[in-house]
């Protein structure tokens, strides 16, 4: 467990602002930089509130004006100072031992004088935060790294390299890199060394194995890969369990020594579970790549701005900035992804920009696997790569043991093997029973017919000599040895086989259980118009149980509305032969039959594209019968039934005018009871009236082409799922407690109701409805009334609840008719 605290009570500049007494001559100093030219100064900080005349361009300024550099120069010598001193020098405070009864100041503990330990040398790899240099130890005599920070202004830069030193210091094993020291160095730079690994990067590896390497293609097979995999498991498991986990798994960071060791390396972004972080808010292209973008291809740099990891390694949390949601899982994200590398080409998220990138991840937009890829390993990767954490695995070691299961030739737990692939893998498994087996058998057979034929030749010829029917007999005791042994074989096959054929009856009775799952889901699509989607899964219900008949039927349905008459016969044939169908349904299913015989060279005449939309309407298949219907008058009938199927309890009426082809629906006394307007996806409604129905779930208006609305005195909050409703012009929203208009202040609407919303709290942005004639306003409007003027197109405005009870809006504006007992103070508008 660690933390950082951080005096927020002082900052440097505050504090060096302050200090107006007369310091002393080896006082600190700042640098400040000339507002004109950019010229830098050293100047004592009590000369911090005085002028000063540039030497270059003679700008005269205010040095109290001017930001100072948060690397300020102590008056201590850099060369003795400690880590120790550096952090009393900025206020700062340090606990960061992962043992959470041991949480004391840190700092003490950080005196250390190095002087002259480490002989530094050049710098062989640069980051975002920091350098690393080659490194003699010289009091070990050995050779390491050192990461230096770069000067930053950024306090949280500062804690996080602090962090990533001590975290890695804690957490000791052998797939983590190990850190040696962490201080201050004679330039007032923080650094800390750590163990010199000499090998390849995993990115490195995968490089070179995608441009052919014939050395490297030889060396990391696919099952290699997949053991330095586990390893990092290991690593990130390990972290976990001490309640650390790292946000930045990328091929990059994993190591691969000349030895075959693997190393987790870079814990700069990690965090330790329990700690509290600042979320980021919805940020736009141009701010990543001014604030959060290093240097280099943008979507393999880490950001280490508000949203923290590298964009196609980062789980859709991270994407999201939501950094109080980061757990566990969200490294199990990273490792699903790596794994992902590992059986396709290139990376998983594609993108012009980071913005795309990140936008894809959130969405699970994930470029395919290769064709020949291992099934299994895909399924895992999916799963560890599921957008919701929960359906995740639970930890590290699950997703290790389907690693471990798939090298091994095991099911894993992410795919259901079919009776083949499970017949397959038990061989593989077992390759020596299954040699065993067939060479007894190969022994029978030849030990049978060798014999028979000696045996047939010494009757035959029993004239011959003794010692020919004495070798018969040795033949034949051979044979019959052999045929013990064979039986013996046979019967540890034949357990073997029974074992597997209980694992198989097993596997198609859990199948088969799943397929009313996938025929529902079927179903679904269908009323969703996704034909194609449906197809899929039904075909899948029909594989995992051939006998479902309402999948046979609806297989012919989809199949009909394709076109493919002949595939819709064989299956409306089963269909009708099936127990379990009812007498109607039958006389249905043999009707389609007929019409699918009739049709000749597959082209359905008019006609009988109407007798199937009149079935299908029977049938209460209205996605599909609108599919097939070929005039309004059909259509219409299409909808009252498909309108009366969901809602006939509760009431409701139907109008439509031809002229502007205008649907109006409008529901009954016990409209209270209605839940959800789901059913009436599919209708083009123009005019809806949902006023005080119970429906908690707006999204599918934005389906209709409306152009009237009422959903006064329901539960609606947000109106962002009118925000595309292009045509719309009365709205009534009156007595709910929506609290913002900004949604539709881009709308053509000419009436609008929002009586009783007293929660709005945005409505100066009414002065944005450039249509907006007529207006029922809530009471708490006294601030804004003058906003009203500004509609150049309001004719009428009042507070009352309908729109025959307002006025013009030169009466309501006037003193005399104001809310207020007071006159409304003019304002300048925002």
């Amino acid at each position: 467990m660690f933390s950082i605290i951080v005096n927020t009570n002082t900052n440097l500049h505050a504090k060096f602002m302050s200090e107006k007494n007369t310091q002393p001559k080896d006082e600190g100093r700042v640098y400040i930089d000339c507002p004109g030219c950019q010229t830098k100064y050293k100047i004592r900080i009590s000369q911090s509130n005085k002028k000063l005349k540039c030497k270059k361009c003679t700008l005269v300024f205010d040095c109290g004006q001017i930001d100072f550099s948060e690397n300020v120069l102590p008056a201590k010598s850099k060369k003795n100072q400690t880590l120790n001193d550096f952090l009393k020098s900025n206020k700062l405070t340090i606990h960061s031992d992962l043992n959470i009864d041991n949480q004391h100041d840190f700092s003490e503990d950080l005196s250390h004088n190095l002087e002259d330990r480490y002989n530094v040398g050049e710098a062989i790899a640069e980051g975002g935060m920091g350098k690393i240099y080659s490194t003699k130890d010289l009091n070990i005599k050995r050779t390491i790294v050192t990461k230096v920070l770069k000067v930053t202004k950024n306090i949280r830069d500062i804690y996080q390299f602090i962090e990533e030193a001590q975290i890695c210091g804690q957490l000791e094993h052998p797939n983590i890199v190990p850190v040696h020291d962490l201080g201050i160095n004679d330039k007032g730079q923080i650094f800390f060394t750590m163990k010199l690994v000499k090998g390849l990067t995993l990115h490195e590896i995968l490089e070179k194995l995608a441009s052919g390497d014939p050395e490297i293609q030889q060396k990391y097979s696919l099952n290699h890969l997949l053991e330095i995999l586990q390893k990092v498991c290991d690593a990130i498991d390990y972290a976990h369990n001490h309640k650390v986990i790292h946000r930045d798994l990328k091929p990059h960071n994993i190591m691969v020594g000349e030895f075959g060791e693997v190393l987790v390396m870079d814990w700069g972004l990690a965090k330790i579970l329990g700690h509290a972080e600042e979320d980021a808010e919805e940020i736009n292209e141009s701010e990543v790549a001014i604030t959060s973008i290093k240097s280099g291809t943008t979507s393999l740099m880490t950001i280490q701005g508000r949203i923290r990891g590298t964009p196609q390694y980062m789980a859709p949390e991270q994407a999201k900035g939501k950094n109080n949601e980061t757990d566990a899982r969200t490294d199990i994200y990273s490792l699903g992804v790596l794994l992902h590398l590992f059986i396709s080409k290139g990376n998983p998220f594609e993108g012009d920009t980071v913005v795309e990138i990140l936008s894809n991840v959130t969405r699970g937009k994930v470029k395919p696997a290769n064709e020949d890829a291992p099934k299994e390993l895909i399924a895992v990767a999916k799963k560890a790569m599921s957008i919701e954490q929960s359906k995740r695995y639970k930890n590290v070691a699950a997703f290790s043991d389907e690693l471990e299961n798939f090298i091994h030739g095991y099911s894993v737990s992410a795919k259901r093997d079919t009776p083949i692939e499970a017949a397959k893998k038990f061989i593989k498994r077992n390759k020596g029973l299954a040699l065993s087996v067939l060479a007894v058998a190969s022994s029978l057979i030849l030990g049978v017919v060798f014999t028979s034929f000696m045996y047939l030749k010494a009757v035959k010829n029993k004239e011959e000599s003794d010692l020919n029917y004495v070798t018969a007999q040795k033949h034949l005791k051979f044979s019959k040895e052999n045929e013990e042994i064979a039986l013996r074989e046979k019967k540890i096959a034949q357990l073997a086989l029974e074992k597997f054929e209980v694992e198989r009856d097993r596997r198609l009775a859990d199948r088969k259980k799943s397929a009313p799952q996938f025929l529902a889901k079927a179903q679904a699509l269908v009323d969703k118009n996704y034909i194609e989607e449906a197809i899929k899964n039904v075909n899948t219900a029909l594989e995992y149980d051939s006998k479902l008949y309402n999948a046979l039927l609806l297989k012919s349905q989809l199949e009909i509305c394709k076109k493919n008459y002949t595939v819709a016969i064989v299956n409306l044939e089963k269909y009708i032969k099936s127990p379990s169908v009812g007498h109607i349904e039958k006389t249905n299913g043999k009707i389609l039959l007929e019409l699918c015989k009739k049709i000749k060279n597959d082209n359905a005449t008019l006609e009988q594209s109407s007798e199937f939309q009149n079935i299908f309407y029977h049938q209460e298949q209205f996605a599909l019968a609108i599919k097939l219907a070929s005039n309004s008058k059909d259509l219409l009938n299409i909808y009252k039934g498909q309108i009366n199927l969901n809602y006939k309890p509760y009431g409701w009426s139907f109008r439509h005018v031809k002229e502007g082809n205008l649907i109006t629906i409008k529901f009954g006394s016990r409209r209270k009871e209605i839940t959800t307007i789901d059913p009436l996806k599919g209708i083009p409604i123009t005019n809806l009236y949902l006023g005080t129905t119970s429906v908690k779930d707006f999204t599918a208006l934005k389906n209709f082409p409306l152009v009237f609305l009422d959903i006064s005195s329901t539960s609606i909050k947000d109106l962002s799922s009118l925000r595309n409703t292009k045509n719309l012009k009365t709205l009534n929203v009156s007595n709910t407690n929506i609290t913002s208009i900004k949604p539709i202040i881009h709308l053509p609407i000419e009436l609008l109701n929002i009586f009783g919303c007293e929660k709005i709290k945005d409505l100066y942005l009414l002065k944005e409805m450039k249509n907006l004639k007529e207006i029922c306003l809530p009471e708490a409007i006294a601030k804004h009334v003058l906003v009203l003027k500004k509609i150049k197109t309001l004719k009428k405005a009042g507070i009352a609840s309908d729109f025959d009870k307002i006025g013009s809006l030169y009466n309501f504006l006037s003193p005399k008719k104001s809310i207020d007992t007071k006159p409304v103070k003019k304002q300048k508008l925002k």
